[in-house]
């Protein structure tokens, strides 16, 4: 994004990643090489749990698939959900504890919102399929790599490794004010795959967008989100 002040962080190797604390590592990235390493995130034996225990916890539940306006991963839900309608809403049993902390951090009247949770790999590799094919529109003048490597920023190719989200390890959150009855504005609408989507980029927002996007991350990153 030219004219712009934000710079992406990037982590290059294991001994790098393991000098930042934890608490910061939600504003870096890691490179192509060292995050093709990563392995094994479908594998887990965990209790996966149902929207209705999710909701009944106290979390609110908006699902992609369930917005007037559907984005693209909304899209792809609705089409996977048609062949298999008795799919909902599921998270890990240990994530659903770490959102309820971070809730409780929030101040009065606002709510976490889920969008997503378990995102089984036939909606990821729908996904990445169309984020790479709008990518390529967008820019007629990379070449194929460059395009490929961009996306990979935003949403994981299963056919490299499987993501946090296809284990129900991973959340897709809002947050809600239930004084306005709309939600938080952070700057950026939930799922776009731009450089305005990044934590820690500020360029261009108003200074209360930037104190919800603060907000969002500290309550996250509190309960041990990446």
């Amino acid at each position: 994004m030219s004219g712009t002040k934000f710079k992406k962080k990037y982590i290059n190797t294991h001994s790098d990643l393991k000098k930042i604390p934890i608490d910061q590592r939600g504003y870096y990235y890691l490179k192509r090489e060292l995050l093709d390493e990563k392995k094994g995130f479908s594998k887990q034996e965990e209790e996966c749990l149902s929207r209705q225990k999710i909701e009944t916890a106290g979390i609110l539940c908006k699902p992609f698939w369930e917005d007037s306006r559907l984005n693209m991963e909304g899209e792809c839900f609705i089409e996977y959900i048609s062949d298999n309608p008795d799919f909902g809403l599921l998270v890990r049993k240990t994530v659903l504890e770490k959102m309820l902390k971070a809730q409780s951090h929030l101040p009065r009247g606002m709510r976490i919102v889920l969008k997503a949770g378990l995102r089984p790999t036939e909606v990821q590799a729908k996904l990445f399929e169309r984020k790479l094919a709008k990518k390529i529109a967008e820019n007629p003048g990379w070449n194929f790599e460059e395009v490929y490597k961009h996306t990979l920023e935003y949403v994981t190719d299963p056919q490299k490794n499987l993501p946090p989200h296809s284990s129900g390890g991973a959340v897709d959150i809002a947050l809600w004010d239930e004084d306005l009855d709309e939600y938080l504005d952070t700057g950026s609408p939930i799922n776009f795959s731009d450089d305005r989507s990044w934590t820690d980029n500020f360029d261009g927002l108003g200074s209360a967008q930037v104190k919800n996007r603060k907000l969002v991350n500290a309550v996250m990153l509190k309960e041990g989100f990446a």
